[in-house]
């Protein structure tokens, strides 16, 4: 149980979901053993049902990279609740080597410096480097392809209306080669000529265009509209001086899986729900969402129960987060899970999987790993300590620890640190970290108010190039040039991805856990996935793009078995229900109670001064009392009056106060069912209802 290496090999290679060929004598004596330490895990954990997903995570299986997971998986055996996601980062055309138009020079981050001009033509050229990612493509057979950086060819419109590629120096544009190094004029006109383009419509380009045909198992796919992609185009055009829209995309095999709208399984019981249910959902360039169903599964209707069996649709989203700032890549996850609500058949949290390239590395400390934190939590509360610590050894990504409060606060200092850019050994302003405590906290409240559980396949270092980061002594001067146009890299001098940082006179490779696959651990298990660098040498040595792999990301991919949505039993549901019921019943008498209490007391309160007024005045000066009761009636109340509103409200703060923190104790005190249950009945988040006034 300590030593978890040696346990995933063993449990890996005999998952009883998998299908395994027939076991000789040894095999079957691993069989045995992996049944005595599943036991034995069960024993430890406590509930299985709670702990399954990190359970199942030690025995996800690990293929080569680029493996047909699905045809592994099925064995001959077709099985709807078994599917396969791979994600690809393809490197478009218009990224490699571009002249930024407001520096006038290539970025550090595309430049591929360890690529020679010799080599340049055989590794990045379109014409060797796109077939092969083809191929790629092709070859990997999973359910869905999550693409990012799909680089669309544009279609002008000529005089006529009839559609046609554009030619010349437009061509040029179109394609996205204007404004690559190698094709720019040396006297620099290239650069900054005008050029003023038509309005364009976009399609899929034709190199991965038999992706789709039939030979390639008939993969569908999931674009932005063209508003989106005009957006995209018109960025490029302004900064690259190229006519294209580079964005994400979803490939499905659509002779398994069909798209459906969520919207449209949805109950809609008010006017406002059925209005909601009519707005069109619409993608952007960097995150697309789709949910899907298989082919022989008929759709949820209206008048379907939120009971009814069957599976429900699987959301696909393929994201692209912000490459420099950690705030706009927790907005981006954040729009990502609120979106996937919308296309849920239920209120729960759909089956979810998020696959892309996220721009940061997900450490501990860092605000989108906060993402995380709901699981490691709910799997705290049922779990002892040592078996919690054991069983979540691997989940540093650095090796630095467990994740005890101590190792929390360095992680998010460390983390803000490298958000923010900074030298080595230079720690953050106390504003800094006070800004990254803050989002830190909020994007925790956020999944906690909303009943998300997400998890993270373990998947490997995917990136690997010249470290921009490190500092570069040179030999002869001893004078120190510092690069800071790259992600950050771990605080390891040799870490256990082969990556040895900080050379004399020279830069040297390093590698970042850039692309990741998230999902919903209640209900979707990781059964399988791809290695990464940590099994390409090759790679690891030379960098990426290479001779072998034709993008700058290494691709990721994981299969997964969907699972039961867990609910509360009807029982426990109706007696959840009468309790929250119950509270807000006694809040709500309180709170009239004290209403009533603060308008006896002010009435008798200005009879009492009215009777005070009258045996003070003269009964003959019938006129004169007349003056004196419509001046009354327009001045400012008398300080009594006041003095009675003061300590009036002061009481109804206190009373409201009280019954915040009454109803924040009762939503602590329910589990992760019970809040999801909690918001489903409510119809807003926990949070809202707790700071809603009584």
């Amino acid at each position: 149980f300590f030593f978890p290496d040696r346990k995933r090999i063993i449990l890996s290679h005999y998952h009883n979901d998998v299908s395994t060929p027939p076991l000789n004598s040894h095999a079957l004596f691993l069989r045995r053993r992996h049944t005595k330490i599943k036991h034995y895990l069960i024993s430890r954990v406590g509930r299985l049902r709670r702990a399954g997903p990190r359970i199942n995570e030690i025995m996800t299986r690990v293929y080569p990279n680029g493996s047909p997971l699905t045809t592994i998986a099925y064995n001959g055996h077709e099985a709807d609740d078994i599917f396969s996601v791979a994600s690809f980062n393809l490197l478009a055309p218009l990224y490699i080597r571009p002249i930024d138009q407001r520096t006038g020079k290539v970025q550090p981050f595309a430049s591929f410096d360890w690529i020679s001009e010799e080599d340049s033509e055989r590794i990045l050229g379109d014409h060797v480097r796109l077939p092969k990612l083809l191929k790629r493509l092709q070859d990997c057979g999973s359910d869905f392809i999550c693409v990012q950086e799909l680089q669309l060819e544009a279609v002008a419109n000529n005089d006529d209306g009839v559609e046609s590629p554009s030619n010349g120096a437009t061509s040029q544009l179109n394609r996205g080669r204007r404004s690559r190094k190698e094709d720019m004029d040396f006297d620099g006109s290239g650069c900054n000529k005008r050029i003023v383009m038509k309005k364009s419509r976009f399609s899929l380009p034709q190199w991965i265009a038999p992706l789709t045909g039939a030979t390639s198992g008939g993969y569908g796919v999931i674009l932005p509209n063209s508003e989106q992609l005009e957006k995209m185009a018109e960025r490029n055009r302004r900064v690259l001086m190229a006519d294209v829209a580079i964005t994400n995309a979803i490939f499905y095999k659509s002779d398994k899986w069909r798209p459906v709208s969520g919207n449209s399984a949805r109950k809609t019981t008010t006017r406002k729900q059925l209005r909601d249910s009519r707005i069109p959902y619409h993608n952007t360039t960097n995150c697309v969402l789709q949910s899907f169903l298989p082919l022989e599964v008929t759709q949820p209707n209206q008048n379907q129960s939120e009971t009814t069996d069957g599976p429900e649709p699987v959301v696909v989203a393929s994201i692209h987060l912000d490459a420099k700032s950690e705030e706009k890549r927790v907005q981006q996850l954040q729009r990502c899970l609120e979106r996937s609500l919308e296309l849920s058949a239920s209120p729960y949290p759909p089956p979810l999987i998020i696959a892309g390239d996220y721009n940061c590395e997900l450490f501990p400390g860092s605000c989108v790993h906060a993402f995380l934190q709901n699981v490691k939590s709910d799997e705290q509360d049922t779990m002892s300590e040592a078996a919690y610590n054991a069983l979540h050894i691997a989940d540093d990504l650095d090796g630095s620890g467990l994740n005890s409060p101590e190792n929390e606060v360095q992680y998010r200092i460390r983390e803000c640190s490298r958000a923010n850019r900074l030298p080595s050994n230079t720690l953050p302003s106390k504003e800094q970290l006070q800004s990254w405590d803050n989002l830190h906290a909020s994007v925790a409240s956020f999944v906690y108010d909303h009943c998300w559980k997400l998890d993270r396949v373990k998947t490997g270092c995917t990136r690997v190039a010249y470290d921009h980061d490190e500092e570069i002594i040179d030999d002869d001067s001893e004078s120190v040039v510092q690069h800071t146009d790259s992600q950050s890299r771990t605080d390891n001098d040799s870490n256990s991805d082969g990556c040895v940082p900080g050379k004399h006179g020279r830069k040297t490779m390093a590698q970042w856990h850039l692309d990741h696959i998230l999902y919903t651990s209640h209900s979707l298990v990781p059964l399988g996935k791809w290695s990464t660098l940590e099994d390409d040498e090759l790679s690891r040595e030379r960098g990426l793009p290479n001779d072998r792999v034709p993008t700058d990301h290494l691709p990721i991919a994981a299969l997964f078995k969907r699972c039961p949505h867990l609910r509360l039993d009807e029982k426990a549901k109706v007696s959840l229900i009468e309790l929250l019921q119950k509270l807000e019943g006694r809040q709500m008498n309180e709170m009239q109670s004290l209403l009533a209490e603060v308008d006896r007391q002010r009435a008798e309160l200005a009879k009492q001064l009215n009777a005070n007024e009258e045996t003070s005045t003269d009964p003959s000066q019938t006129h004169e009392n007349k003056r004196q009761k419509m001046k009354k009636k327009m001045a400012p109340p008398s300080p009594q009056i006041i003095q009675h509103i003061r300590s009036s409200r002061s009481s109804i703060k206190l009373m409201r106060e009280s019954h915040r923190v009454e109803r924040e104790n009762f939503v602590k005190e329910r589990c992760w069912l019970e809040r999801l249950e909690l918001k489903h009945f409510l119809g807003v988040t926990p949070k809202l209802w707790i700071n809603i006034s009584s």
